[in-house]
């Protein structure tokens, strides 16, 4: 069950608050009311502290940009009607900026949510189910899941004329009766197909920029095309749903860094030559720390460890 989140209102009422308080130079009188009206609900408060982060990305805009919020915003009749998204759709570029900047503040209000080293079962109304990985956060809408952040498998019931879509900044990878799974990555947004086909189309571009993908196959979503990838192991790609990392001659570096994003400490190899060691074998993913023990003793390698690191190196 989703724990419980600020309703749409108090959403908006948050990014009025916001917009007001970074548009002008905020008087006493204006703070005290805002964090009045914080004190009132619980929810209330965490609905203004996640906007003011996501609004983060308009502290350094310049003396011009922010007079606009603020002319906007003293244009208004009430409080009340001072919405963030009109100074964004001022401020950005068109519809697609704004719609962009949407899926950033939605993100800081998910449904479900993993922190370090979790992962999770969802199952969904409609039957499907999802594997939330480490640091993942997701919104639910029916059969539509954002991924607002990490990596989720879907397994997806069928539902005739209902289609069952992840959506990314970058574009949406749509079911066509599957397993699947969608990484939120910097350079876009990794899709890999275990079962059935998916259908993976870019934000920008028309339908021929789309691409059907099929068991073991792979493709990068960017915001203006889709980049098929090399094909993968379907075990090894659904590994990780288990709390299992699968190498097959892996490069030691790739493993570090897979097992960083589940662990508290910092991962380090010493070097270069440490890195380019390849490793085989099934790995716990949950204890990054018993399994690089376990990979530093197979290749003859330190082991160090301290409460915020664990370093490898040759003897």
């Amino acid at each position: 069950m989703a724990s419980a989140r600020p309703t749409p209102q108090m959403v908006l009422e948050a990014a009025q608050w916001a917009a007001e308080l970074d548009a002008d130079r905020p008087s006493a009188k204006l703070r005290a009311a805002c964090e009045a009206w914080c004190a009132a609900d619980p929810l209330q408060r965490l609905a203004f502290e996640r906007m003011r982060a996501a609004n983060r990305p308009f502290d350094d805009l310049g003396d011009a940009q922010r007079q606009v919020i603020s002319s906007a915003a003293r244009t208004r009749p009430t409080r009340r009607l001072r919405v963030l998204p009109v100074a964004m759709l001022v401020l950005g570029a068109g519809a697609a900026w704004f719609a962009a900047q949407s899926f950033t503040v939605r993100q800081h209000f998910p449904d479900h949510a993993t922190s370090r080293g979790e992962i999770r079962n969802v199952a969904l109304a409609d039957g499907s189910r999802l594997v939330l990985d480490t640091e993942t956060a997701v919104g639910v809408q029916g059969r539509t899941i954002d991924l607002y952040r990490g990596q989720v498998m879907a397994t997806v019931a069928p539902s005739a004329g209902k289609p069952f879509v992840v959506r990314v900044p970058e574009g949406t990878a749509m079911a066509l009766g599957t397993i699947f799974s969608v990484q939120r990555q910097s350079n876009g947004a990794l899709v890999t197909v275990l079962k059935s086909q998916v259908r993976v189309c870019p934000a920008h571009g028309d339908a021929r920029a789309c691409r059907i993908l099929r068991p073991g196959e792979r493709a990068r979503i960017l915001s203006d095309r889709i980049e098929p990838l090399q094909r993968v192991s379907i075990g090894r790609a659904q590994a990780w749903t288990h709390g299992w990392l699968e190498a097959d001659e892996t490069p030691l570096a790739e493993i570090a860094h897979e097992l960083g994003r589940y662990s508290d400490r910092t991962i380090r190899l010493a070097d270069e030559p440490t890195g380019q060691i390849t490793v085989t074998g099934s790995y716990q993913l949950r204890d990054p720390s018993r399994t690089l023990r376990a990979i530093a003793k197979t290749h003859g390698l330190r082991f160090e460890q301290t409460p915020r690191q664990i370093e490898l190196s040759a003897r």
